[in-house]
C-alpha cells in the first residue's frame, strides 16, 4: 500500500526492479491478465489496463456494479460481470479488448449468459462460465460457453432451476464442474465442452 491504498507496481524479481508504475489514488481489487495485458478494477467501481507502463495505464470504463476480475479467457479479450446501471448486485455479461471503445456489453439482461456471470474458465478456444438464463418462460442458472461473440455465447447445460453448476475448472483436456442434480450433496460433472 502507498498512502493507505493499494497501488500498481510491477517487479523483475528483484528490490531494484519492483517500481511503482502510477498512482491512482484508489484502491486495486482484482487484476487478471489478458490480451496480452493486465486489466484491474479498483474500489470505485472502475475498469483499467495497462502494458506496465504509466502511460500505458488507461481506464476504460466506469460502473455502478463490478465484479472481482477471475478465471481465464479468450486470447484476444476479457470477459466480466459489470453494469452502468444501478441495479443494485445485478450486473451482465461485458467484454474488453483493452481499449475504450471496445469496453462493450457483450449479452444484456434476460438472455443466455446476460445475467450474472462468473466462474469464467477457457477450454478448447471458448470461455466458459455460470450464469443465470432465461428462455421460454424458463429460468435458472446454467452452464454457458461462449467464443466471445453475441451471437457465439448460448447455454450449454442447463439443470432444473432449483439446481446450479458451479467450481469449473480444466484437467486433462476436459471440463469439469460440480452439481447436484441427482443428490442433495455436489457431484462431479465431465464435459468436452459439447452438448452431445
Amino acid at each position: 500500500k502507498v498512502g493507505g491504498k493499494r497501488d500498481l507496481f510491477y517487479t523483475d524479481g528483484t528490490a531494484a526492479g519492483t517500481v511503482r508504475v502510477t498512482t491512482l489514488q484508489d484502491d486495486i481489487t482484482s487484476a487478471i491478465g489478458a490480451a496480452n495485458l493486465i486489466f484491474f478494477t479498483t474500489a470505485s467501481k472502475k475498469l483499467y489496463k495497462t502494458d506496465g507502463s504509466a502511460n500505458g495505464t488507461i481506464m476504460l470504463k466506469q460502473f455502478t456494479v463490478l465484479n472481482r476480475l477471475g478465471g481465464t479467457h479468450l486470447p484476444n479479450k476479457l470477459l466480466f460481470g459489470a453494469s452502468t446501471t444501478d441495479t443494485g448486485n445485478q450486473y451482465q455479461l461485458w467484454e474488453s479488448d483493452g481499449t475504450v471503445a471496445n469496453t462493450v456489453l457483450l449479452r444484456g439482461p434476460g438472455t443466455d449468459g446476460g445475467d450474472y456471470p462468473k466462474e469464467f474458465c477457457f477450454f478448447a478456444n471458448k470461455v466458459y462460465f455460470i450464469a443465470h438464463y432465461a428462455t421460454g418462460g424458463l429460468y435458472g442458472r446454467g452452464l454457458i460457453v461462449s467464443d466471445g461473440t453475441a451471437a457465439g455465447t448460448s447455454r450449454l447445460f442447463s439443470p432444473p432451476a432449483t439446481r446450479s453448476p458451479s467450481d469449473i475448472t480444466v484437467a486433462g483436456g476436459k471440463l469439469y464442474f460440480s452439481e447436484n442434480i441427482r443428490s442433495a450433496t455436489p457431484e462431479p460433472w465431465v464435459s468436452d465442452g459439447t452438448t452431445a
